[in-house]
This record gives C-alpha cells, sequence and structure tokens, in this order.
C-alpha cells in the first residue's frame, strides 16, 4: 500500500471513519448547532484485522481544522484496554497538541507539527487536537489487541483541564 503524504491517504482509498461535529457533541464544552454536520476528522487504513491478535495496525488521521463555540476540533481521544500496549505517532502536516492524562487525572499536551514523533504509553488517555488552520495529518502504529475505551468522563476531563494553546 502507498501513503500519500500530502491528503493522508492510502491508495486513495475512502476513509475507514469519518467522524461529524454531531458524532462528537458530548465533546464539546457547549453543544453544538444540531445543523452542524462538518467532518472534524477521517480516518484511513487498512480494515478486516483480527482485533485479538497482537498484529501491528497502523492508520492515519486527517484532523480539519475549525471548532465548536471557541473549542478547536479534536479527535474523540481514547485509553487503552491493555496498558502496556502504547502507540507510536508520525506528524506529517499542520499543527496541533496531543493531550495526555494520567491515571491520577493530571492532564498535559505535547506539541505536534510536521516531523515530530510520539511513543505514546498504552496507560495515558489521549486525544489530538488541531490548533492549525490547515488539516492536521498523523499516522499512527498500534497493536490490534490493545483494546480502545472511548470513556466519556475522561474526555470531559481532558476538556476542561487542559489548556490548548
Amino acid at each position: 500500500m502507498m501513503l500519500n503524504f500530502e491528503t493522508g491517504t492510502f491508495d486513495d482509498l475512502p476513509p475507514t471513519t469519518t467522524r461529524t461535529v454531531q458524532d462528537l457533541a458530548a465533546l464539546w464544552a457547549t453543544l453544538p448547532d444540531p445543523s452542524d454536520n462538518r467532518v472534524v476528522y477521517r480516518t484511513y487504513g487498512p480494515t478486516g484485522h483480527d482485533r485479538e491478535a497482537p498484529e501491528l495496525l497502523y492508520a492515519t488521521t486527517v484532523l480539519e481544522p475549525g471548532d465548536v463555540n471557541g473549542e478547536p476540533f479534536m479527535t474523540r481521544g481514547h485509553t487503552h484496554i491493555k496498558p502496556e500496549r502504547g502507540e507510536w505517532m508520525l506528524v506529517l502536516q499542520g499543527q496541533g497538541v496531543l493531550i495526555l492524562q494520567d491515571a491520577d487525572g493530571r492532564a498535559w499536551t505535547e506539541p505536534l507539527e510536521p516531523g515530530r514523533t510520539l511513543l505514546i504509553e498504552g496507560s495515558l488517555a489521549h486525544r489530538v487536537a488541531n490548533l492549525g488552520e490547515t488539516p492536521l495529518i498523523f499516522v499512527v502504529t498500534w497493536l490490534a489487541d490493545c483494546g480502545h475505551n472511548y470513556d466519556t468522563q475522561f474526555q470531559l476531563r481532558l476538556r476542561l483541564e487542559v489548556p490548548l494553546e
């Protein structure tokens, strides 16, 4: 498969996931207008893998610029069910932050810019926010059996506790 660094797509395949403002309504401090159906992000990558095997998976995310009532567009965020399983990130384009939170509730950000690589510990909750005016495109790899937990309480804490600068 070929990765297009300009678009974040693989062989011009359609996205595997598309999330809109309405799909992510619980993320924002104030509810978005019900007619706001802008695309926040798309993910691209191979599908049909065994999520129980420790197979190395990969995907790209194209996180659009934008905001909802002043809060930047961001990914849904998650923790790993198997905390010993982390993930690796490489930023291809754009500007933003990786938001991290540990089990004690301490949260912080790491800057994202083209060429930046990060190893995200599996024990940390994490999400990405686009702080720029162009799409933020990044690649991640992870072991399929890490398991993902999309806990909305974690997301509320991250939104309220971490200044996005």
